[in-house]
């Protein structure tokens, strides 16, 4: 005697993140030999596809319907948690004392555990838990955070690394003149401590080091050059907030 199974696992927390206790199985079992009505069910918790003996076992009485009925296993006799973890489960049902139905039907770990860790994620989600983040100025639910005008948001690992890109706000260049080898800036910004000066020398293949002073009381920059620049080079600067 053959019938279809089809499963639709629930999981069931009892107690802070712990595995779940129950799982709810809807059976297909409605044939010729097997009209509506009111029937007792032996479930059997098995290893294997064929043989072997059950490593757990439930007795239950359901009503079938239009060839179908729902049974909540764990309630009676504890589930088999350690097979179902470390590899496929299969049930064996027996309906009204005739014998057991085959084949038996596969329950995949991966589909129980799925289930479990949703419960188990529901469970961490309680009002009561502390230590978690459910709503970010008073909006809950999925809160997308996004980076604009050179804000920049970056996920490391379970850390969210927020930093704001600078900015280029005011830029230069002064040309040399085969004589001059310091250079005097007075920029329209504001010269804070908010604000970066960056610059470099652009003399072709020649390579000139430079240093730089800042005045925050006259708001001037002084560049100096380790050698006068030609004309053909020049020194360019940027303020970045």
């Amino acid at each position: 005697m053959r019938s279809t199974l089809i499963l639709f696992l629930l999981a069931v927390a009892s107690g802070a993140a712990q595995v779940s206790s129950t799982v709810e199985v809807r059976l297909f079992l409605g044939d010729a030999q097997t009209p509506d009505g009111q029937y007792s069910l032996v479930v059997r918790w098995y290893d294997a596809p064929v043989g072997g003996s059950p490593f757990a076992l439930e007795m239950l009485n359901v009503e079938i319907l239009s060839g179908s009925c729902s049974v909540v296993l764990g309630n009676t006799s504890p589930l088999p948690l350690i097979m179902l973890q470390r590899g496929t489960a299969f049930l064996g049902v027996e309906v009204g004392g005739t014998p057991e139905r085959l084949p038996r039907v596969a329950i995949v770990p991966q589909t129980f555990a799925r289930v479990a860790a949703r419960a188990e994620i529901a469970n961490a989600l309680a009002p009561e838990v502390t230590g978690i983040v459910t709503s970010i100025n008073e909006i809950a639910g999925n809160v997308k955070v996004v980076g604009e005008s050179g804000i920049r948001v970056v996920r490391d690992g379970t850390i969210l690394r927020i930093n704001r890109t600078p900015i280029i706000i005011e830029r230069g260049a002064i040309e040399g003149d085969g004589f001059t080898f310091q250079f005097r800036v007075l920029p329209s910004t504001s010269l804070t401590s908010d604000v970066d000066v960056t610059f470099r020398v652009n003399a072709g293949t020649t390579t000139i080091s430079a240093g730089i002073s800042i005045d925050a009381m006259t708001n001037t920059i002084v560049f100096v050059t380790s050698a006068p620049l030609l004309s053909s080079e020049k020194l360019e600067w940027e303020i970045r907030r």
